[in-house]
């Protein structure tokens, strides 16, 4: 090697050799980073290690990568019900509630009924009853003092009184219709707002837009006015109508004329309008968008486009259906969806998802609040929102199936989780973390995790996935109480720059499935090290043929020069290093530099790789 030409006791800085005394000393002069805590402290059980702690999955979809301490409540995916504190649960399993002769073709929510088809249902009782059938499907329907208005495809519109069981046809061709202080607003065939007062129809005003481009009539009263507006929701904007001039104006909300406006609802004194996947929110002054796309979206594997969206008492229910510009996939390299929906094939190694593969068509998600959204279910068409015996039911068809998934009639409780049967199955993904510090490699440790409750056959499956790795099991949890699992495998810990948790659970044999408190990465942060050399150098006589006087300038112009240089040493390879430190001894008075005898011309040099 290049080294082997220096004798023992000298060193060579930039091709001029020294002469050394003592030993050379190598040093580590990178500090350790010092331990952080992300999330619930009061879940951390480390004293060196960093620890990355999930207790609380409310801030709801929409991270990828996380943005810590900002994003420690939100997840990329998940199939589980993360609206509770320190519960991370399955979500409710839906329930079969009817059986129709054909799938619907027209479907929607007024109150306490539905119309599915020409069928309509009261479900007032607890169980849906047949309670009328048009002659076609009925397109919508609006309440209002003592009867249904119900606009009938290619008919005329209908009012139904309930208990009476009384229909009588208007004469009126409708195809939108809503109630406004008792009077029954009708947007009609002929291009006209046609209004009932109670007694006679009298023509109102013409409508904005063409009808086949009107996608709601509703009345809503906007902050600090004493009466409630028409409004009209059309694929180009939304409407008010002006009862004094009896003419529609044109709203601040607008947009160029698009197929993507979905059916909306009043939520909370607030106007929920969904379009493509923005979901607008208008409170009558002013608008903000408060869907799941928000930020950095749902991931490319779900449905991203909002079909409608549905208010209850206590939640804000989305259904999504297909995406929007979406590739088609191709069928050679699509992935079993069957694998997509469970995470992880039989042996368990993690599934990666195409990004042109739909996992399901059709997605439900709800909030409680209107900002943050969760799972709740997946497969269907969505319906709407009936009360039912004092509570709510979501309801949606699959084929000629109608499904529901029952909500409290009280408002939501994060601190309250209730009994109810769940889902078989279900899984959450994590964002991405970085330990708060990217560009350095971090050593995972161990996963830690509480369950709360795990009944007999549940079981929770906690998998690590670094980046550009395929995601490894830590291990499986079957029973209450708090587990750590080591991450280590075959004598070696992962070491990633970004790491995200994946957990999955399984319900086993009772209907509510295992309760998990928390998940905990415990984690080590290691910079690169850096290494320094402190040695003294002897300037007192002349060294293979250079004076004292030369190698002590030439070390002055060494320590004054911004760039590196190459530094050599017995046993050592050659190292890019800096001057770091300079001491001569008869100027710093030192007496115990290395050597013996006089100090004077010696010289205590520290030097810093850079390579």
């Amino acid at each position: 090697m290049e080294e082997r030409d220096l004798e023992r006791g000298e060193v060579e800085l930039e091709g001029v050799r020294y002469r050394v005394l003592g030993p050379i000393h190598r040093i580590p002069v990178q500090p350790f980073a010092s331990k952080i805590t992300i999330g619930d402290y009061s879940r951390d059980s480390e004293v060196v290690a960093s620890s990355w702690i999930q207790s609380d999955w409310r801030g709801g979809y929409g991270i990828e990568f996380g943005s810590y301490p900002k994003d420690q409540d939100r997840f990329f995916f998940s199939t589980l019900d993360t609206r509770y504190v320190r519960a991370l649960v399955l979500p409710p399993k839906p329930l079969p509630l009817l059986t129709l002769s054909s799938e619907p073709v027209s479907s929607g929510t007024v109150e306490t009924y539905s119309f599915l088809g020409p069928e309509l249902y009261d479900w007032s009782s607890g169980s849906p009853s047949l309670v009328w059938t048009a002659s076609a499907p009925i397109l919508d329907g609006a309440w209002g003092i003592d009867r249904l208005a119900l606009a009938i495809e290619d008919g005329d519109l209908v009012f139904f009184v309930p208990g009476s069981g009384d229909s009588t046809q208007t004469g009126i061709e409708a195809e939108r219709v809503a109630f406004l202080g008792g009077w029954c607003y009708a947007a009609c065939r002929d291009g006209k707002l046609w209004a009932w007062n109670r007694s006679s129809w009298d023509e109102i005003a013409s409508l904005p837009v063409p009808l086949e481009d009107v996608r709601s009539l509703f009345s809503y009263r906007i902050p600090n006015q004493e009466t409630e507006t028409l409004f009209l929701l059309s694929s180009r904007g939304l409407w008010f109508l002006d009862r004094s001039l009896n003419t529609f104006f044109r709203t601040e909300l607008s947009w160029p004329p698009s197929g993507l406006v979905g059916k909306p609802t009043i939520w909370r004194g607030e106007v929920f309008i969904p379009i493509g996947r923005q979901l607008l929110r208008w409170n009558g002054t002013t608008v903000s968008e408060t869907g799941p796309g928000r930020e950095e979206g749902l991931p490319s594997f779900l449905p991203d486009r909002i079909q409608a969206v549905y208010g209850g008492y206590s939640e804000l229910v989305l259904w999504l259906s297909g995406r929007i510009e979406r590739e088609d996939p191709d069928s050679e390299s699509s992935p079993d969806l069957g694998q997509i929906f469970s995470g992880w094939p039989d042996g368990l190694e993690g599934q990666v998802l195409d990004s042109g593969v739909l996992w399901s068509q059709d997605l439900f998600l709800v909030s409680v609040g209107g900002t943050s959204w969760h799972y709740l279910s997946r497969e269907g068409k969505g319906i709407g929102i009936v009360s039912s015996r004092g509570k709510e039911l979501l309801l949606f068809s699959r084929e000629n199936e109608v499904w529901g998934i029952p909500f409290p009639g009280e408002l939501h409780n994060p601190q309250d989780l209730p009994e109810l049967e769940r889902e078989e199955e279900g899984e959450l993904w994590s964002p991405w973390f970085d330990g708060s510090w990217l560009e350095i490699p971090k050593t995972a440790l161990e996963l830690h995790c509480r369950l709360r409750s795990c009944p007999p056959g549940g079981r929770v499956f906690l998998f690590l996935e670094t980046e550009g790795d395929p995601p490894f099991l830590a291990g499986i949890v079957n029973r209450p109480g708090s587990h750590s699992l080591s991450l280590e495998r075959l004598g070696k810990f992962p070491v990633f720059k970004r790491a995200r948790v994946r957990i999955r659970i399984e319900r086993g044999s009772l209907p509510w499935g295992p309760v998990v408190e928390y998940v905990a990465l415990s984690f080590l942060r290691r910079p690169k090290q850096r290494w320094a050399y402190n040695l003294t150098l002897d300037l007192s006589d002349e060294w293979r043929g250079r004076g004292t006087l030369e190698l002590a300038s030439w070390l002055r112009d060494l320590f004054e020069r911004p760039e590196p240089f190459r530094f050599r040493a017995p046993g050592l390879p050659p190292r890019w290093v800096v001057i770091s430190r300079l001491q001569w001894a008869e100027i710093a008075g030192f007496e115990n530099f290395q050597g013996i005898g006089d100090p004077r011309d010696r010289v205590a040099l520290s030097l810093l790789e850079v390579d």
